[in-house]
């Protein structure tokens, strides 16, 4: 689909023509893939990153990098699951822009986040690593997230939450190592925060450790 990893182009549209393909398995080689997962902001959630289609398997290798690109907004989500249900992905690296980003136009910039969830259902994310970016590493918001599943993730050093829970019903956290999450508050590990009307319901959170 004309991906080329290398660090400096720019893969987005490429690999979102590949997720959009009807392809049920997915696989990502070595290599940085650079992407541009900025949106504009409140109203546009629905916007932007790479986005996992509705039945799919996703797998990275272990050498395989997703890498945000800096842009002039403080809003992002790097891994995008919206209105989908029934995505694995698995393996590999997400990594924000926190060594690079600019404050654009928040009092603090803390919207950007590795792997954003929205109004979707059973939805597995494992054995990744996730770090750097400036607002939480997993976000569960908007509604009707339902059967959302995070294990083995390694989450560090983002600079608001490790994983932010503010909308879901049947959400487990296994085996997930989080740590080093500073530079705007909350700062936790794991925040259940259910947002405005939303509500939080049967979260299992087991054999993580969690720390700084």
């Amino acid at each position: 689909y004309g991906a080329v990893g290398d660090g400096v182009t720019d893969d987005t549209a490429a690999i979102n023509l590949c997720l959009a393909s009807g392809e049920s398995n997915i696989y990502f080689p070595k290599g940085t893939y650079l992407v541009d997962a900025h949106h504009a902001g409140w109203g546009h959630e629905t916007e932007g990153g790479l986005r996992p289609k509705s039945n799919s398997v996703i797998t990275l290798a272990a050498d395989a990098t997703i890498k945000c690109a800096t842009a002039s907004t403080d809003f992002y989500n790097i891994l995008h699951f919206y209105n989908v249900s029934n995505v694995i992905v698995q393996g590999g690296k997400i990594v924000g822009d926190k060594a690079t980003h600019v404050q654009i136009s928040q009092p603090t910039y803390e919207f950007g986040h590795g792997v954003g969830i929205q109004n979707s259902t059973n939805i597995v994310v494992r054995d990744m690593e996730i770090s750097d970016c400036i607002g939480d590493g997993v976000i569960l918001n908007v509604s009707g997230n339902a059967d959302i599943t995070l294990d083995n993730l390694t989450i560090h050093d983002c600079r608001r939450q490790g994983v932010s829970l503010t909308s879901g019903d049947g959400v487990v956290i296994s085996n997930c190592k989080i740590y080093d999450i500073s530079g705007t508050n909350p700062q936790s590990g794991i925040d259940i925060e259910p947002d405005g009307n939303k509500s939080v319901m049967n979260v299992v959170i087991d054999s993580c450790n969690i720390r700084d």
